[in-house]
């Protein structure tokens, strides 16, 4: 092999690279949409819903509604999440979602 046959080679393999790397990139967004789990603290997020209960002044069954709807919407996010594929294979890079669902 000559020298511009192995340049177009490793041109080609950076290629491939690259686009493997972006579909990486879009696999991660995908998780954008939960990224107010893991950027805040859990204990922190509860005691500001506790707040919000107070500052509002909800009778008993108002803040129950209201434990509800959020066990609810946190539980939506919970089936979201089982919901994406444990594994990704893009070209020759396998990527393994379950230590992040886990700990999402």
């Amino acid at each position: 092999a000559n020298n511009e046959e192995i340049q177009q080679l490793v041109e080609d393999v950076y290629g491939l690279v690259d686009i493997v790397f972006q579909d990486c990139e879009k696999h991660r967004a995908s998780y954008d949409q939960f990224s107010h789990l893991w950027a805040r603290d859990p204990a922190t997020a509860f005691a500001e819903f506790l707040d919000s209960l107070q500052t509002n002044n909800l009778d008993p069954d108002q803040e129950l509604a209201a434990f509800s709807a959020e066990i609810t919407r946190l539980k939506s996010f919970d089936d979201e999440i089982k919901s994406l594929s444990n594994t990704v294979t893009l070209a020759w890079l396998r990527l393994d979602g379950k230590p992040i669902k886990q700990a999402l």
